[in-house]
């Protein structure tokens, strides 16, 4: 996300489907593999509760807002990379205050950028 008015920080979301809450300290939220900005960490003892979400902000430009780019959730142990999850997009132009997200929570991922940013919420349900 490109913040403009809304808000003032790019952010990544995760959410945890799973029955139980989960330890995510230590893993990390990255753009595209071997290039881009360097791998943001996930603090200690970060968690996600049952159905929960985790918001992790950081300050405007670790994402390209235009042009390719991926954000990757993965886990790094000695250079060693496990990716949970990925996304990547490519976009002619900046939108600011808009979002990729998945239709609903842990959804198939949309593949439009969407006004409907629900920080720490349930995505929307469709896609825009």
């Amino acid at each position: 996300m490109a913040p403009n008015v809304t808000y003032t920080q790019e952010f990544v979301e995760l959410y945890n489907p799973q029955s139980v809450g989960g330890d995510i300290s230590g893993l990390y939220i990255d753009d595209v593999a071997a290039g881009g900005g360097a791998p943001k960490v996930i603090p200690a003892g970060t968690t996600i509760a049952t159905h929960g979400y985790y918001v992790m902000s950081f300050a405007s430009g670790f994402l390209n807002n235009t042009g390719a780019e991926s954000v990757r959730y993965l886990k790094i142990v000695g250079g060693v990379e496990t990716v949970y999850d990925t996304y990547s997009y490519n976009l002619a132009s900046t939108h600011y205050d808009q979002v990729f997200h998945r239709q609903g929570d842990g959804g198939v991922w949309c593949n439009t950028i969407s006004a409907n940013v629900t920080k720490g919420t349930a995505n929307p349900t469709t896609c825009p």
